[in-house]
Formats: C-alpha cells, structure tokens, sequence
C-alpha cells in the first residue's frame, strides 16, 4: 500500500536580485514526503536548505514551481485559506534565543496561536499551555518564567512546545538542535521522535549534521548550490551514496573508533562554494568533483531514479565508469 502523499514540492525555485547578478538560491528543487514521514535535506551552508523551507511554509514567496500540502495549492493561496494552512504548518527555528520574545512569559508565547485563532477561553487557553508543557517535559509552573531563566535546551522544548500547539500536521525543523550542547542534542532528538509517533507528525528536517540525520531521517535529500543532487532512504543512502558530494560530507563524519578514524580516507573538496548568483555551467558541482568530464561542464545531469527509488543526479554516479548521457 503506497503511503499518502501530505506535501509535495514541484519545481521549487527562488531567484534574488543582487547586485552581482540573480542569486539563484533554490533552482527547480523537486521532492514529497509522506505523513507520518521525515524527510531530511542536508548540505553545506549556502545550499538552499532553509530557502527551500520557507518557500513551502510561504515565509517566502517563490519565483515560480508549485507547492501543496494535503491537497491544498500553498503559492496560490488567498490570506483566508493561508491561515488556515498556517494551522496545519509549523515551524521550529534554529536559535533557540532569538525565537522567542524575551520580554513574555513563556505561558503568554504559547497562549498566543489559540488567541491568534480563537481557539477556546482564557481559561482553556491557560490549561492547553499547561498540557503542551507537560508534554515536552518541563514543570506546567515554568509558564511564569521569561526566557531568560531557561536553558538552551529547555528552551527549544518551549520552541517545540509553540509549533505542536495548534495540532500540525507537517513541522519544519530549521537546524533544531545544532546550537544545542552535544549532550542536550540526543533529547531534543528523542523528544521529536516521540511527538512524532505520538502526535503523527510529518517532519521536514534541515541539517547539516549527518549524524543527527542518521538518527531521525526516514529519508535523505542532498542539496548542493540550490539543487538537489540525490534523494534516497536513510539506510541506503548511509550504506551506499552514490553522489560524489554525498561521498565528500559522509567522509568528513567522524567514527567513533579513533583506529578507524586515523585510518579512514577522508575526501577534501578543491575550492569554495561557487557563488549562487555565478553557478558552473553544466553540472554546478563540476569545479570541485574528483570524477569530472567535458560532459559535466555542458550537460547538466537530471535527478534520475533506480528500481528502488534511490536518485541522483550525476553523469559518473558511484559505481558507473562512464558518462550515461543526461541523468543515469
């Protein structure tokens, strides 16, 4: 039985106008995922990872593609329709110090969606906030505190707590736990996981951090320079990524065994990022690709999948020795 279809993203692409030239930051970006599904996008900073999730929560507008969620067409949504959205579409930021309002109690941060949507009394209000705390771990009484008084970590629960009070369906988790201490990170992990399955949520889930990716992903997209570049399940792509990038941010995990460590071939890219608003011709990869050919520098490869749904885009995929033309 094939698993229902809660978003799906169709050519996405943002373009900004700079100075040096259009900074062509997500360019015809195309996935789905699932409900119930958590789908990962990783990539170096300045790949188009958070780009690419605001343009579906519509933080952002898009330059053109096509965004719908349950059914529903996002870009073209009127105000009254998008509010309603805005209920079904949540947000959990990276920072936890910058998300919220330093100068609330943290009972009036999370009273604000049910006051914003008209969602019970006062008194209801107070109560759901109490039950949203409970639920993320921390004491119903810590609703008089102002952030300030929390941890990092108790405060991305907050964070957490703010995104799940309406009831989403799809959450998008902005680099959660990447300004979290290592050792707060696995139950801020944990914590989802279990909202997860509690609540039935669907995850977008930006990372840069594969290990985190690891941990929490049902499946993994790879985007390099406003482009995705493969797209597979979790376990095949740790077990065989077949992108030459992909092989270049899984070699720079480190393993826990120091003998393995020392003795792992690591691979080191040539040279920088290229600019998004001067990308390569071709394959935008090409200028720092170890297995490029003319043909990467004039045909620019299609995101193509196997019998098993593993894609990627690339002429010389991992275990090919020759190019194959456009895509595999």
């Amino acid at each position: 039985m094939t698993a229902e279809v809660l978003l799906s993203v169709t050519n996405l692409t943002k373009h900004f106008p700079g100075r040096g030239g259009t900074v062509r930051a997500v360019d015809n970006v195309s996935f789905s995922i699932s409900r119930g599904e958590t789908l990962a996008l990783v990539g170096e900073s300045g790949s188009g990872k958070s780009t690419t999730a605001r343009l579906v929560l519509r933080l952002l507008e898009a330059t053109s593609g096509a965004v719908e969620f349950d059914g529903v067409d996002v870009l073209h949504a009127g105000r009254a329709e998008l509010r309603t959205l805005r209920r079904q579409m949540q947000i959990v930021f990276q920072d936890p110090y910058a998300s919220l309002d330093p100068v609330h109690r943290v009972e009036k941060a999370l009273m604000e969606p049910f006051a914003i949507h008209g969602i019970g009394s006062r008194h209801e209000q107070r109560a759901s906030v109490a039950s949203l705390l409970e639920r993320v771990g921390l004491d119903p009484a810590m609703g008089r505190r102002f952030p300030s008084e929390f941890s990092g970590g108790q405060r991305q629960r907050i964070a957490i707590a703010r995104a799940i009070a309406l009831e989403p369906s799809l959450v998008v988790c902005d680099e959660p736990v990447s300004a979290l201490d290592v050792s707060i990170q696995a139950q801020v992990l944990n914590l989802l996981r279990r909202l997860q399955i509690d609540l039935g949520l669907t995850y977008l889930f930006i990372s840069h951090d594969l290990s985190v990716v690891r941990h929490i992903a049902d499946r993994v997209a790879v985007m390099y320079l406003g482009e995705i570049v493969e797209l597979a399940d979790c376990d095949a792509f740790f077990s065989n990524p077949r992108h030459p990038y992909s092989l270049s941010l899984l070699s720079a995990v480190p393993h826990p065994d120091p003998v393995v460590e020392r003795s792992r071939d690591r691979i080191v890219l040539r040279g920088d990022l290229p600019s998004p608003s001067n990308p390569p011709s071709g394959c935008r990869f090409r200028t720092r690709c170890w297995k490029a050919e003319d043909i990467c520098a004039t045909q620019p490869p299609l995101l193509a999948a196997d019998a098993r749904g593993h894609a990627v885009a690339c002429h010389f995929p991992e275990g090919t020795t020759r190019a194959s033309g456009s895509g595999l």
